[in-house]
């Protein structure tokens, strides 16, 4: 038996509810506006105008946030470079001159001639 198009839910044998084919009319007098833009545009365009709007500088970039922060810790890590190189630097003389007061003490206290060879 074909069914008949202009038979409905609420006809049905059984079913007390209402008709929820029917357009409810839905209110978006209390959402927020990119709510209402996603719902009139589509997902795809509000995403293609999200980006174009950051491009053209209409939407605030995160990365415009983050921008500050990384030039900052940039400054910071030259710093710490600069100080880790001058350290270095410090390191190198200083093992250079315990090696040579070290070898001066082996030869004071060397007896022998063969002794003396070794603390070069």
């Amino acid at each position: 038996m074909p069914a008949d198009p202009r038979h409905t839910y609420s006809e049905h044998d059984g079913y007390e509810g209402p008709d929820r084919r029917q357009p409810t009319g839905l209110d978006f007098s209390n959402m927020p506006l990119w709510v209402k833009a996603v719902s009139l545009l589509g997902f795809p365009i509000f995403v293609a105008l999200f980006f174009m709007g950051q491009t053209a500088g209409f939407v605030p970039s995160p990365a415009a946030r983050i921008e500050p922060a990384l030039h900052e810790t940039n400054m910071r890590i030259d710093q710490l470079r600069t100080a880790l190189e001058a350290q270095i630097v410090q390191q190198r003389v200083t093992s250079e001159r315990n090696s040579r007061l070290l070898a001066s003490i082996c030869r004071n206290a060397a007896k022998t001639e063969y002794q003396m060879t070794g603390c070069d």
